[in-house]
C-alpha cells in the first residue's frame, strides 16, 4: 500500500490510502495508443523570469507596504496560481478601497477576486472632461469662467515701465 497526508496548512487533516494487489491483469486486445493525446505542459517561468513579473507587481503597491512579507507572499503564490493580470487588477482594486490593514484586505482580495467586478466596472465608466470633474454643467460655462479668471489674472500684473 501507499498513502498521501492530505495537509491544512500545517497540520495532516486527512490520510489517503492506495492498496495496491497483485492480480494478474491480463493484457486488453485493444489498442491503447490509438486513443491517447499528447498533452504539452505550458512552459513553466524559471526564477529569472519571475522576478521581473513580481518586480512590477509590487511597483503598484503602496511604498509603505512594499516589504511585507505577507503582501510579497501572496503576490508571489497568486502570480503562479492565476497570472499576471489576475494579480494586477487586485493590486489596484485594493490600492482604491483599501483603508485599513492594506495586506489582509490585498490577500482577501487576491482570494476571492473582489477586483474582477471592479475592473468591469472601471471600463464601463467613460472618463469624464476637466469641465465635469470640476463640477461645471457645461463646457460653455467653464470656459467663460476660466477666460475671466485668466483675465483678473493678467490684469493683475505689475507693467514695465
Amino acid at each position: 500500500f501507499e498513502f498521501d497526508e492530505i495537509k491544512y496548512g500545517r497540520k495532516v487533516g486527512a490520510i489517503c490510502f492506495r492498496i495496491i494487489s497483485k492480480k494478474y491483469v491480463e493484457a486488453p486486445t485493444v489498442d491503447i495508443s490509438s486513443n491517447v493525446t499528447l498533452i504539452t505542459p505550458e512552459p513553466f517561468l524559471s526564477e529569472n523570469q519571475i522576478k521581473p513579473v513580481l518586480t512590477e507587481l509590487t511597483s503598484l503597491v503602496p511604498e509603505q507596504h512594499k516589504t511585507k512579507k505577507t503582501v510579497q507572499a501572496g503576490l508571489k503564490s497568486y502570480e503562479k496560481k492565476h497570472g499576471f493580470d489576475y494579480v494586477k487588477r487586485n493590486i489596484l482594486y485594493s490600492n482604491s478601497k483599501a483603508d485599513k490593514s492594506y495586506a489582509g484586505f490585498l490577500n482577501k482580495s487576491l482570494k476571492d477576486d473582489w477586483g474582477h467586478d471592479w475592473e468591469l466596472e472601471q471600463k464601463e465608466v467613460p472618463v469624464k472632461e476637466v469641465w465635469e470633474r470640476q463640477g461645471f454643467t457645461s463646457e460653455k460655462e467653464y470656459n467663460e469662467i476660466m477666460y475671466r479668471k485668466q483675465m483678473k489674472n493678467y490684469n493683475k500684473k505689475p507693467r514695465p515701465d
